[in-house]
């Protein structure tokens, strides 16, 4: 079975004809839906397969692996109504994070090549909640059929040879060259989300730091003043001042106790600053992605509980994902941040402020961290 290539882009980037043009073949199949050109090609007459299962199965999230000859599958993810991606490849090539996305996961029966799911194929798509799906009918793929792309007419082309040698003529009288149209970005949905947890740091390493280093300021001698801990770019900052009786003997023989801390450390007449380099992302979260409720919720709920003020909640919204932000303060100990480890460990959270600065209470200090949580939506 000719399985024809699907292609998408946005209507704001590249017009009808160009999006064609970047796509040639002698058969395709063009529609416009929610935005987006959807457009499929072929060599040799076939069918736009994707649309025709769109229009048979009803639902709004909903992955299809339907087999064909050589080991190869026809795979096909839909996500809000609408068509994501739509490929044919080996079973391995199978898309991690829009499978998981899937509410239903149909896999086709076609009688010979149902076979060629092997059992450990079978056993990946257990934890998936499949269904069973018989083939489509010849009457339900021909309202998808490609159309040949019409041939230009003899005399039109002598007619547009004449004005292409008129125009070169003239190009000689005017030498400005027009750049061609750019081809339009490849829409990968999920390039965006994939790029934030790749490059966004680990909550809990900064968290983790973030407590180490309040309790250095908190125990640092007698005439140095433990200013701040703060969060700067991809490092994490304790910075100290001296008082007018601290002496600078007195901090480095200090330092020397802890030799660990030398390779961070800086010590100048009138200040100490520590640089501990933060070297973990959400990459675990690569290749897959979770609902962003009711997490956020319940993180909040239980931070609100814990007497934190929430503030600056807002939401970016993304093609396919969602990045939730909000700022915790509150003056506390620096106990309360092994709860926030806990709380966030096993979620997509990053943190993307921090500032840790003694309140003037022996033991406690004002804290305010900004927190994102990067999922699904």
């Amino acid at each position: 079975m000719n399985i024809a290539s699907f292609f998408k882009a946005s209507i704001q980037t590249v017009s009808k004809e160009n999006f064609k043009r970047q796509h040639p073949s002698p058969y395709l199949y063009l529609t416009i839906r929610n935005g987006f050109y959807h457009l499929y090609t072929s060599q040799e007459p076939s069918f736009a397969l994707a649309e025709a299962w769109l229009k048979k199965i009803n639902g709004a999230e909903w992955g299809l692996i339907e087999p064909l000859d050589n080991n190869q599958f026809f795979f096909m993810f839909v996500g809000k109504g609408d068509i994501i991606k739509a490929y044919v490849g080996g079973f391995e090539q199978l898309d991690s994070i829009l499978l998981a996305r899937c509410k239903v996961l149909y896999t086709v029966d076609s009688n010979q090549r149902a076979s060629m799911l092997t059992s450990s194929q079978h056993q990946a798509l257990l934890k998936y909640h499949v269904e069973p799906l018989s083939p489509l009918t010849p009457s339900e793929l021909a309202p998808f059929a490609l159309k040949k792309r019409k041939k230009i007419p003899i005399k039109t082309i002598a007619l547009m040879a004449m004005v292409t040698s008129i125009g070169i003529a003239g190009s000689y009288a005017y030498r400005g060259v027009t750049k061609p149209e750019p081809l339009p970005p490849p829409v990968d949905p999920y390039l965006a989300y994939r790029t934030a947890v790749n490059q966004s740091l680990l909550a809990p390493e900064i968290l983790h730091h973030a407590l180490s280093l309040g309790a250095i300021g908190s125990g640092l001698p007698y005439g140095w003043q433990f200013k701040t801990v703060s969060l700067q770019g991809d490092t994490i900052n304790l910075t100290a001042e001296r008082t007018p009786d601290g002496q600078r003997t007195v901090i480095m023989s200090w330092l020397k106790q802890y030799p660990q801390l030398l390779p961070y450390s800086q010590v100048s007449l009138e200040s100490l600053s520590m640089t501990i380099p933060l070297l973990q992302t959400l990459q675990k979260w690569h290749d897959k992605i979770m609902p962003i409720e009711p997490s956020l919720s319940s993180v909040i709920d239980t931070q609100v509980a814990l007497g934190w003020q929430m503030t600056d909640l807002t939401t970016d919204n993304g093609l396919v994902s969602i990045t939730s932000r909000w700022t915790a303060t509150k003056e506390t100990a620096l106990s309360e941040l092994v709860s926030f480890h806990h709380m966030v460990s096993p979620l997509p959270v990053t943190i993307t402020q921090l500032d840790i600065t003694p309140s003037g209470t022996v033991g406690y200090f004002n804290i305010q961290i900004r927190f994102a949580l990067m999922g699904q939506k």
